[in-house]
């Protein structure tokens, strides 16, 4: 059984004030360069999980930019998964149909955003158990769909 490996770098103080506090130009202007940072830290301590779990990026070129990093790695079974981090449906998407074209992304291991909308109805009473049930089914499904469709684009 391998590793999975959760890679998340949230911005630090020092660094929303470096973006004026705009956490949108944190991540895309100095978040994927701190991804890779982190991996080649991890690869050059001998680090090599089964699943490199990491944060959504917004094209195809940054997330090669990322495997990039560890591309010699991908002949021995090592994979990318993106991590949803809550974002919205949109985003989510975004992340998903850039990343699915790209070797070595494998999926994806998306939480709050597919089951969130569901547990809160069904918790507030909005929604029956069937309602909230049928609602995280068919988000899972959907963002199967796109990553699917994305790959063969």
């Amino acid at each position: 059984i391998g590793l999975l490996l959760e890679i998340v770098v949230p911005a630090t103080p020092e660094q929303l004030v470096e973006f004026g506090g705009d956490l949108d130009r944190y991540e895309t202007e100095l978040r994927p360069t701190l991804m890779r940072e982190a991996l080649a830290h991890f690869k050059a301590a001998s680090v090599k999980p089964a699943f490199w779990k990491l944060e959504g990026l917004e094209s195809s070129v940054e997330y090669q930019k990322v495997v990039d990093v560890v591309k010699d790695d991908l002949d021995s079974g090592v994979g990318f998964l993106v991590l949803g981090r809550a974002a919205s449906d949109e985003v989510v998407e975004g992340w998903l149909r850039a990343a699915a074209p790209v070797r070595g992304y494998r999926g994806f291991a998306i939480g709050r955003t597919i089951w969130w909308p569901g547990l809160e109805n069904f918790i507030n009473g909005t929604w029956t158990r069937e309602q909230a049930i049928n609602d995280i089914a068919s988000r899972f499904i959907h963002l199967i769909e796109v990553y699917e469709s994305a790959k063969t684009e």
